[in-house]
């Protein structure tokens, strides 16, 4: 907006809203959002498919370690089982 007074220049128009968008927007605001449709939800499931990937192209005896190391640590099954 500042930028906008030192050239000189009128401030852009805008139009109110109107009451189908009222509407639409208020619909939104009252259904819950699952994380699956956020950025973060998103991510998740890109990093999981990542972890597969990475997993599958191990060596068994890497596997085998990677399994151990997971299955002995008690945050990983209190905060992912």
């Amino acid at each position: 907006m500042l930028k906008i007074l030192e050239q000189g220049n009128a401030a852009p128009s805008f139009k109110d809203w109107s009451v189908e968008e009222e509407s639409a927007l208020a619909k939104l605001e009252a259904e819950p959002i699952s994380i699956k449709e956020t950025a973060l939800g998103c991510l998740k499931e890109q990093h999981k498919h990542e972890l597969l990937a990475t997993y599958c192209a191990m060596s068994d005896m890497k596997k085998q370690a990677f399994m151990q190391e997971l299955t002995g640590r008690q945050w990983i099954r209190d905060n992912f089982s």
